[in-house]
């Protein structure tokens, strides 16, 4: 008898359900504010049996998820302590990061050539790359420095990445260029360290940059060759060019893949030195070098970058 009124009681509830979807209903959707409430199917009266909820958790529109957290990507300059800010005002910090993985998520979306992340140095990084604080209070657990460009920067730098490893890209894919000339051409030109270097505003494939640095007397496509200084200097440089820096993560170097296989400076020079991301070249990934902003850097935090900002979902 009680297993009688069980199946019973089972069938009214279907019956109900299919009479009266009050009583019996789906419910959930996709969230992606950054609050709100999530209430159950008949609230505030008993939850109806049969019910079925799923919700679905995604970043808000303008983020980009990467491992349960959301990350936005800006391209408008500002100093460390107003990046800080901005972030905080949308409920988010600037971005920590603890992997390879996420660091190249990061780099490959960067809108400038220089970027805010949310990390501080504590004042022994030329001895210990490890010495930095990240914003958000979680483990200095991973890092993406340069030894040649840790510095003694302390409680007046932030952490920013900097334009410094090489991925290789298909040539007839547009990217901004850096060019170099024995002399300045006009006011977009920095003659701070070494060579006189400037960035194009406009991009362009890699022969059409070529023929556009060429366009400049004596001017042509950075090349490095054996002197890592003057890649240090190109780094440096970034810092006297004109802001606001042209919104690319990536530009052009002189550098390409030769018919033999091997890569070649435009300009001749030897090439038995490199700066190559980890993992790079990758077959089948271009025949064409271009800068990626990507090794961590101390700066004095009233330095103009842009900036990304990280929260949980």
């Amino acid at each position: 008898m009680k297993m009688e009124s069980i199946v019973l009681a089972s069938m009214f509830l279907v019956l109900c359900c299919l009479t009266d979807v009050s009583l019996c209903q789906n419910c959930g959707g996709t969230l992606s504010a950054s609050s709100g409430e999530i209430k159950s199917p008949g609230y505030p009266d008993s939850y109806p049996p049969f019910s079925n909820c799923h919700w679905e958790i995604q970043c808000e529109e303008g983020w980009e998820e990467f491992d349960s957290h959301c990350y936005y990507f800006s391209d408008e300059e500002m100093n460390f302590t107003d990046a800080r800010a901005a972030c905080e005002a949308m409920n988010a910090q600037l971005t920590s990061i603890h992997s390879s993985e996420e660091q190249m998520f990061i780099q490959e979306r960067c809108q400038t050539p220089t970027v805010w992340i949310g990390a501080k140095p504590t004042g022994c990084q030329n001895e210990n790359p490890y010495c930095f604080e990240f914003l958000d209070g979680t483990a200095n657990d991973y890092h993406h420095m340069w030894e040649s460009l840790l510095g003694t920067c302390s409680t007046t730098c932030g952490i920013s990445l900097a334009p410094d490893r090489w991925v290789n890209r298909d040539c007839s894919v547009k990217r901004v260029v850096i060019c170099e000339s024995s002399q300045a051409h006009d006011e977009d030109w920095s003659c701070r360290y070494g060579p006189c270097i400037h960035m194009s505003n406009q991009s362009f494939t890699f022969d059409e940059a070529r023929s556009y640095c060429q366009e400049f007397p004596g001017g042509d496509m950075l090349s490095i060759g054996s002197d890592h200084g003057k890649h240090l200097e190109m780094i440096w440089t970034m810092h006297y060019l004109p802001h606001p820096l042209p919104k690319w993560g990536e530009f052009w170097i002189g550098l390409r893949q030769g018919g033999s296989g091997d890569w070649e400076w435009v300009n001749g020079s030897s090439f038995d030195w490199d700066r190559w991301e980890e993992g790079y070249p990758t077959p089948g990934g271009g025949q064409c070098a271009a800068v990626t902003a990507s090794s961590w850097d101390d700066n004095i935090i009233d330095e103009s970058n842009s900036y990304v900002c990280k929260k949980s979902m």
